[in-house]
């Protein structure tokens, strides 16, 4: 492609293959590729109907002890030795260290600046930089020093899990300025009916018990209409409203509020929708009119 014309494409392509010959290029591509893949599928658990606070803290945690011992020496050291050979290999422009760069003095200071002598010191405080990053990121949004809010739920949720009730945390919310001994009678009197370890598990436990039952709960039930209310994700609306960009276009701009909400359904439900059987609707679809009869005919 880059070759084969002046185009603008042959440009954008030449562009490309400049750097595909390059041989930091590949490096970066391995080094970055275990690390990505490990956040992709934090990202993939963390965005669940069923995630919890508590269950999201020991996710991250799982990923940030894998990514303390991807930033080991070692783990590096390999991934160079690898690429470089693989550089040979392939006939791509060989690693070297870049071109020197005085920083600004207000970053530095009267010290001179590190400047890397090797290829391999130059590319190992780019990857550990990098793995840093990754880490900080997770302690800053997950760890300890984290948002009051994520505590808070956090906290709550330990509430309706384990039937240890922090008052602390119940007098900053005015559904509970009642009487705590009650709450706690009710709390355990419910965990021990429902045998819940969750939140998804309480609440399909209260949804089954029949009214006169759900009756002797109701500070239990104002806790879970407090967790329902205030999700530990949102990507599952988020992504509802993603789908109805996609289907709401520029020239769909006539489309009803009807129509478009039996589109949202049927892109949000695909699965579901895969597994019906297809032969009937348009049988259905066929028989409504003598017009559409004679133009698709009878579907058995």
């Amino acid at each position: 492609m880059a070759q084969s014309s002046t185009s603008d494409t042959a440009t954008k392509a030449n562009g490309l293959l400049d750097r595909f010959q390059k041989g930091e290029v590949l490096l970066a591509l391995r080094m970055v590729n275990k690390p990505l893949a490990l956040l992709e599928t934090l990202n993939a658990g963390l965005q669940a109907r069923t995630a919890t606070m508590s269950g999201m803290k020991s996710a991250v945690n799982t990923v940030m002890t894998e990514l303390k011992e991807l930033r080991e020496a070692t783990v590096f050291e390999s991934i160079f030795t690898e690429t470089s050979d693989l550089i040979t290999k392939l006939d791509l422009n060989p690693l070297a260290v870049p071109r020197r760069r005085r920083p600004p003095a207000r970053f530095t200071g009267p010290a001179a600046a590190h400047h890397a002598e090797s290829a391999v010191e130059h590319f190992r405080m780019a990857y550990f930089q990098l793995v840093d990053g990754m880490m900080n990121n997770l302690s800053d949004r997950f760890g300890e020093g984290s948002k009051a809010d994520l505590q808070d739920y956090q906290k709550l949720e330990e509430i309706i899990t384990t039937g240890i009730v922090d008052q602390d945390i119940l007098h900053k919310y005015p559904e509970f300025n009642t009487n705590l001994t009650a709450f706690k009678t009710q709390l355990d009197m419910f965990l021990h009916t429902s045998k819940a370890t969750t939140i998804e598990g309480a609440t399909r436990a209260y949804q089954n018990m029949s009214a006169d039952v759900r009756a002797l709960f109701p500070d239990v039930k104002s806790l879970l209409k407090l967790m329902l209310v205030c999700p530990v994700t949102s990507c599952e609306c988020e992504r509802s409203f993603s789908a109805l960009r996609r289907l709401k276009t520029w020239l769909r701009s006539t489309m009803t509020q009807t129509r478009l909400n039996s589109c949202a359904v049927c892109n949000i439900h695909k699965l579901v929708l895969d597994d019906i059987d297809v032969v009937p609707l348009a049988a259905q679809f066929a028989s409504r009119s003598e017009t559409r009869k004679n133009m698709f005919g009878n579907f058995t």
